[in-house]
């Protein structure tokens, strides 16, 4: 297995300006020695190998077997030697028996059950101490082979081995019977966003910019805690005078050229058109409901297409709305205000013309509230506009 970069295999380093999240960094050392997988899920730029980095510079002790996936790593062959690879880096010589057989196999079977149980009886005969196999980028693996074996591993897990999964969507294995039996640990957007305290940290301790409470508070709202963002806007802030600082942050009501340069090159060309236009679209929506979604796009599967990504953690969250006896009535969902902001520009660039009709439909499909009048307005239908906020 020469052929395999080693680099696949080294941990990446924190930057310098990397924060130290204690409690955060605590919480997950908890949950990947107690639980046989831990996933940290969420979008993109949202921190998750760095935490996972930072679990191995706090916890020096507890080995980590690490390996970052990309899109070439999706084949079943490729797959099981990156793990035996990360294993026998930290375990010299404890696969052995699994590589050997591995290696004398011209073509794996459909399903490779048989030879991830030659690695669980290499690794109980091993008994190494506790050990965590981190696979970092799991969304990039869609090879229904490797998912499987990788399903298999874990339903047989040895008891000194856990595992640590990021992704950027949650991956298509058995996590609904592994949080039913306790089994697994979930670190999710909530938990990665900063917090105020974070962002005082961050900004004034950190990075020596001195930031007032309401300069902070402004980067909160505008950022939403998201690391990305803070990330970028430092680079922003970081060469300007006080003064220029603070003409910056009373602009932050329009989305930073960084932040939409990343957006569109991390998240908006991974997807598929359809996807892509469902975005644009419905970003012209302070709050997307199925109905209203798919009155706007056209779409009939608004429904699927909302729940999609929101099980993507493209930047959407979701809320139930109660009717007057404290009953979900119906779905909510929000985009990230950076997010819907970068989808706003990009939808007047790539689709200008349409922006009328988009707001035409919401407007209609909204009836007789304030918010409908606003899309008649954007729109430029001033007539119906006045006429509804008459009512």
């Amino acid at each position: 297995m020469n052929w395999i970069p080693q680099t696949k295999f080294l941990r990446p380093k924190p930057g310098n300006d990397t924060l130290h999240r204690k409690a955060l960094i605590q919480a997950l050392r908890r949950q990947v020695t107690a639980k046989r997988l831990t996933l940290i899920s969420a979008q993109a730029g949202a921190g998750k190998t760095t935490l996972a980095t930072s679990l191995g510079e706090q916890y020096p002790d507890l080995p980590l077997a690490w390996i970052t996936l990309d899109a070439g790593d999706d084949q079943p062959r490729t797959f099981l030697s990156l793990i035996l690879t990360a294993l026998d880096r930290i375990f010299p010589d404890c696969t052995l028996n699994t590589e050997n057989i591995l290696a004398r196999q011209p073509e794996l079977a459909a399903e490779p059950q048989r030879l991830v149980g030659l690695l669980i009886n290499d690794i109980l005969e091993c008994d190494p101490d506790q050990f965590v196999l981190v696979l970092d980028d799991l969304h990039t693996i869609e090879n229904k082979v490797c998912l499987a074996a990788l399903d298999y591993l874990l339903a047989n897990l040895p008891p000194m081995m856990h595992l640590l999964v990021t992704s950027r969507s949650d991956p298509p294995l058995g996590l609904s019977k592994l949080r039913a039996r306790g089994q697994l640990g979930e670190i999710r957007m909530d938990h990665l966003r900063f917090t105020t305290d974070e962002l005082s940290q961050w900004f004034n301790v950190r990075l020596h910019m001195e930031l007032s409470p309401e300069d902070l508070t402004t980067v909160e709202q505008y950022t939403e805690g998201w690391v990305t963002a803070l990330r970028l806007l430092a680079l922003s802030l970081q060469d300007l005078n006080e003064g220029q600082r603070d003409r910056l942050l009373k602009k932050l009501s329009r989305s930073h050229q960084f932040v939409f340069d990343y957006l569109v090159e991390e998240v908006l060309s991974q997807l598929s058109p359809r996807t892509s236009q469902f975005l644009l679209e419905t970003s012209i929506l302070t709050t997307m409901t199925p109905a209203l979604c798919q009155a706007v796009t056209d779409q009939e599967d608004a429904h699927e297409q909302l729940e999609s990504l929101f099980r993507q953690n493209l930047f959407i969250s979701r809320s139930d709305f109660l009717d007057e006896g404290g009953l979900s009535a119906e779905v909510g969902y929000r985009y990230h205000t950076l997010f819907r902001q970068t989808l706003q520009l990009e939808l007047n660039f790539r689709h200008p013309g349409i922006l009328v009709a988009l707001h035409r439909r919401a407007a209609t499909a909204l009836g007789a509230s304030p918010e409908a009048a606003t899309h008649f307005m954007a729109a430029e239908a001033w007539d119906e506009a006045a006429e509804l906020l008459e009512k």
